[in-house]
């Protein structure tokens, strides 16, 4: 190679006539991929390249990283060359890591929480709704009562995915000093009157229960119940002088006897917005059953049943029962001062109780008529009674009634209450009930069935006036 070019030389200066060549000199630096060299220049056209050197290779910096990995991604780095800039990259693993259910907001008594399954390094893999505390979803505890005007505390907890959570709480109780509560979990129960001495009657907003027997013979003229209201209990309300009633929407529980004995009661209003209850001719009818639970002297057409101390202790005069009734359960009518009379409809089927019938107007003291449907296939009317007709059993009586020669059993509670002076029970008995003549003040003879065995407890209690009984040798 070297002789080739040496021979192209020497022609060149031969060409050239002894031409002695003068280079412009052009040095050509090496880059990261590529050598340098020196190329020299004449001006008359003869050049060549010489002094080479070698490609200086890549000098690159440190890695940076471009993009943090997580538990789902890659994350990147790169680094470049300080010579030509060159850059490189290469992922960065993903991040090893563990997730748990943790609370990203903490759900209050309204309002609704947020529990997230969070990885250690803060990704939010899904999220949970906590329902608020009002919700009915938890266990609520109260562990401190709120006295006076400082808050109380309580707990609430629920089961997510087997891991139970729980929450505390600060609450305000109630601001009337009026009345006794108790806090039990979201629940605020007014357990006793307090310092009321009796006329209208505020509950306040925030009660949920009204105890037992809390404001009973409390002389309340008016009542004004709380929206918040959801339960009133046994004998609440009973003997007052309330005049009218409005029942909230809230309300789901009213106990059977929790207005008895409000005689002045004419008006019953129940919110159209309640799913339990409804009211029709100023009572109280429970929704699903159409059951009559409190009335005033009327009864309503259109229920199916009487329930339990509808009319208890009223001053009803005429029990004309509709018809579609079939059934009057027990106390509906019991100690009725002023009830006369009495009609039982075709429909009517239970009297206390499918299996065992008894009296539902006993202790009705003025009782005189009582009429049966001739077209009823459990009961009949026999010398102003109600008879079973299967068993010939006298249920019910009047202070006209008359045994007839061919009843078998006198029922429970059968005459209590009334006014008859004189009883003469035929040989066709053979079994006289419990309370059969309890609590009959005028009665002064008896003379029994020859066809009685025993005479069972309290069937004469309370007749303070009699003096005569016949016993027969069978007792």
């Amino acid at each position: 190679m070297k002789k080739l070019i040496l021979l192209l030389m020497l022609l060149f200066l031969v060409g050239c006539n002894n031409h002695k060549h003068e280079y412009d000199i052009e040095v050509i630096e090496a880059t990261c991929l590529e050598g340098g060299y020196t190329k020299y220049s004449c001006d008359c056209g003869y050049k060549y390249r010489d002094d080479y050197t070698k490609p200086l290779g890549h000098t690159y910096g440190n890695w940076e990283d471009i993009e943090e990995p997580d538990c789902n991604k890659y994350g990147k780095r790169q680094k470049s060359c300080s010579l030509c800039g060159n850059v490189i990259s290469e992922n960065i693993s993903k991040l090893e890591c563990e997730f748990g259910l943790h609370i990203l907001k903490e759900p209050t008594l309204d309002s609704e929480g947020v529990l997230a399954n969070v990885c250690s390094h803060g990704l939010v893999d899904y999220e949970l709704v906590l329902p608020a505390f009002s919700s009915g979803k938890y266990v609520s505890n109260v562990i401190k009562s709120p006295l006076g005007n400082s808050l109380g505390e309580r707990t609430h907890k629920i089961d997510i995915n087997g891991i139970d959570y729980v929450f505390h709480e600060e609450f305000e109780g109630i601001k009337d000093f009026t009345f006794e509560y108790e806090y039990v979990g979201l629940e605020v129960i007014l357990t006793n009157r307090g310092t009321f001495s009796g006329g209208v009657l505020i509950v306040p907003e925030g009660v949920t229960k009204i105890r037992q027997d809390a404001f009973n013979e409390a002389n309340i003229t008016k009542i004004v119940l709380p929206s918040t209201l959801k339960e009133i209990g046994f004998n609440a309300f009973s003997y007052n002088k309330i005049e009218s009633l409005d029942i909230p929407k809230n309300i789901t529980y009213i106990a059977p006897d929790a207005f008895v004995g409000n005689k002045l009661l004419k008006e019953i209003n129940v919110d159209v917005y309640n799913p339990v209850y409804y009211s029709e001719s100023n009572s109280i009818i429970i929704r699903n059953s159409n059951e009559l639970l409190v009335a005033t002297n009327v009864i309503p057409n259109g229920i199916k049943s009487i329930g339990q101390y509808a009319f208890y202790d009223s001053d009803i005069e005429n029990a004309i029962i509709p018809l579609g009734v079939e059934v009057i359960r027990h106390n509906a009518f019991n100690n009725c001062s002023k009830l006369r009379k009495v009609y039982i409809p075709e429909t009517v089927e239970c009297l206390g109780n499918l299996s065992y019938p008894f009296n539902v107007f006993a202790g009705s003291s003025n009782l005189y008529e009582i009429v049966v449907s001739s077209s009823n296939k459990i009961f009949k009317s026999v010398n102003n009674s109600i008879v079973e007709i299967i068993s010939n059993k006298l249920i019910t009586a009047s202070n006209n009634t008359v045994i007839e020669d061919g009843i078998t059993v006198i029922g429970y509670s059968a005459f209590e209450g009334l006014n008859i002076e004189y009883v003469d029970i035929p040989d066709s008995v053979v079994e006289i009930e419990w309370k059969a003549f309890n609590n009959c003040k005028n009665l002064k003879e008896v003379k029994l069935s020859q066809q009685i065995t025993t005479i069972p407890t309290r069937v004469f209690y309370n007749c303070e006036s009699m003096t005569s009984i016949s016993i027969p040798n069978s007792v």
